[in-house]
């Protein structure tokens, strides 16, 4: 899972937090993951302020314990991050985790896992994908899709809905 929406700043700035949009993301997701089959057993966080906030609405909803390391922060490697999150996994004894990290840690990861390029995937913030035991993509979820679904679309990110509009935007002008 990438972060929810985070406040304007630098990427590597361990300080930045959530906006408000992006606490509500994160609520809304956890609630979205706690009605899965098979939802994460532990929550995994980095070192950032908005990895941190995500993890702690997400782990409410589901009522799991959070963990924290330094292998997910945004400048992580892909492999390390696995092989910690592989470690985690065994040392607690569970078979699932949701890793809370950022991009483009969160698009690289998924690239090594399905051997894709990373320029080629992109996370929206608060975005989910499951890897099954073999690697593959079993789903992927956005807020934008959960709110959809959920009808509330005030969960939707301005960047989402400028998106939304600029679409529609096009696609009238070309009728």
């Amino acid at each position: 899972m990438r972060h929810a929406e985070a406040e304007d700043g630098e990427r590597l700035d361990p300080t930045r937090g959530l906006t408000d949009t992006g606490k509500r993301q994160a609520k809304m997701m956890g609630q979205w993951l706690n009605r899965q089959a098979d939802r994460p057993e532990l929550v995994v966080e980095s070192n950032m302020r908005r990895s941190i906030q995500t993890a702690k609405r997400v782990a409410k909803r589901l009522d799991v314990y959070r963990l924290r390391t330094y292998a997910i922060d945004p400048d992580g490697e892909p492999r390390k991050a696995l092989k910690t999150l592989k470690r985690l996994t065994e040392d607690n004894v569970v078979t699932s985790v949701l890793a809370v990290t950022h991009g483009p840690l969160v698009e690289q990861i998924s690239a090594y896992l399905t051997g894709s390029d990373p320029d080629q995937i992109k996370f929206a913030h608060g975005a989910i994908a499951y890897f099954g035991d073999d690697g593959r993509v079993r789903w992927f979820v956005t807020p934008e899709i959960v709110a959809r679904d959920a009808g509330e679309a005030d969960e939707v990110t301005a960047d989402a809905l400028g998106v939304a509009e600029a679409a529609l935007a096009m696609a009238v002008g070309s009728i």
